[in-house]
């Protein structure tokens, strides 16, 4: 904490700008927001003091004055920013607000004032990024729970949503807090999805199931499960011939919705597998693969939008069909591929949606196309274009 003697200078005579400036040239302290920044973490009161006399630009690097002050406890160094003009509610770089880092230590007094002066929260941030509610109850802060909940309480819409979100990107101390703070265990997003479905694509795909079916969810049938024909297939053309998919709608229906009305604009007609590796994968599905000229983007085209994972019980074995994506889970779009065999170790990190029942030959064939090594210096770009001539949505008993 900040010493007696911290206090009084804070709270002492101050000077005009142009002396604060020429004490700091002699003391060679610089006049800049990371030296009044450094100041604050090495509780230097002289400098403090005289940079704050100077002028300084107290929301320099996005508030970060006021930032540092909150993080090392000094509630009169805040009063004296806020005071001066500083922004009570700027963002770090990393998204954290003022109050998110007072909850980070406990600090109830820090938080009080800083709600005071006109700190807010959006509570349905904390989904997202590591807010005010999220961090104090992470260090057990429970005074500071309860008094951020009184202070910003939400609304049963509200609730609902971040229950829902909760339910599929969060995890079970997430689920129980809001329906604590009044969301309804049987709500439905927009798509008319329970917080139930949304945990069966979740990250914390068994924990979250658990903890939902312990609280009392029931499961029932989406909009779009009750509407979904079960009874199509796709059939990949290609010039080494026809591969057959069957989907599974009853782990993955939003993923094979989107895989079909993908398909049946066309989209996927003229694209290629444009990645193959060996004994693996191959994988296809971007826009970017029509146009030769994009070359060096392909692997990165999508249809514009991302849709959310549906993890699931299915196991990547050979011949599943699974969906493509980068780091983020829910980061999916067009792009799929199709393994090669055993690639177990995807399980409930990939959404797998269907799997090879004709052309295991052709697969066989494709995967075995000559690669070389692409731009990230993985043996997988193929030689000879492996185009896909068309992919088509059937009924399945034209093709079983």
């Amino acid at each position: 904490m900040w010493s007696a003697a911290a206090v009084v200078v804070f709270l002492g005579c101050s000077k005009t700008p142009e002396a604060a400036r020429k004490d700091l040239a002699q003391l060679n302290i610089p006049y800049s927001v990371d030296s009044f920044v450094k100041s604050i973490q090495n509780r230097d009161e002289v400098a403090i003091n005289l940079l704050l006399d100077s002028g300084i630009d107290v929301n320099g690097n996005r508030g970060a004055p006021l930032i540092a002050a909150v993080r090392f406890g000094s509630e009169t160094l805040v009063r004296r920013l806020i005071k001066s003009g500083a922004k009570i509610n700027a963002r770090s770089y990393e998204e954290y607000g003022a109050i998110d880092y007072a909850a980070e230590s406990g600090q109830l007094g820090m938080i009080k004032l800083l709600v005071e002066a006109g700190a807010t929260i959006d509570p349905k941030r904390s989904l997202f990024i590591r807010n005010t509610l999220d961090v104090a109850e992470e260090n057990n802060q429970t005074e500071v729970v309860q008094f951020l909940i009184k202070k910003f309480p939400m609304s049963k819409a509200e609730a609902n949503q971040a229950l829902l979100a909760a339910a599929s990107i969060g995890g079970p101390r997430l689920i129980r807090r809001y329906l604590s703070m009044g969301a309804d265990l049987e709500c439905r997003d927009k798509d008319g999805k329970t917080p139930l479905m949304l945990a069966k694509g979740s990250v914390f795909y068994e924990e979250n199931m658990k903890c939902l079916l312990e609280l009392g969810a029931k499961d029932s049938p989406t909009k779009e499960t009750t509407t979904m024909s079960t009874d199509e297939a796709a059939v990949i053309k290609t010039a080494s011939g026809d591969i057959v998919i069957e989907f599974w709608p009853d782990v993955a229906p939003n993923t094979v919705e989107n895989f079909k009305k993908l398909t049946k604009k066309g989209f996927y007609d003229g694209t290629a597998f444009h990645r193959i590796v060996k004994g693996f994968m191959i994988q296809g599905g971007d826009p970017l693969t029509k146009d030769p000229s994009a070359e060096a983007r392909w692997g990165t085209g999508d249809p514009g939008y991302k849709i959310n994972a549906e993890f699931n019980d299915r196991s990547h074995t050979r011949g599943v069909l699974s969906m493509a994506r980068s780091a983020d889970p829910n980061s999916a779009g067009s792009q799929f591929f199709i393994c090669l065999g055993d690639a177990s170790f995807l399980d409930q990190k990939y959404t797998a949606f269907g799997k090879l029942i004709k052309g295991d030959d052709v697969l066989t064939k494709l995967g075995d196309a000559e690669t070389v090594s692409g731009g990230g210096g993985e043996k997988s770009k193929p030689v000879q274009r492996q185009g896909v001539e068309s992919i088509k949505i059937v009924p399945a008993d034209r093709v079983k």
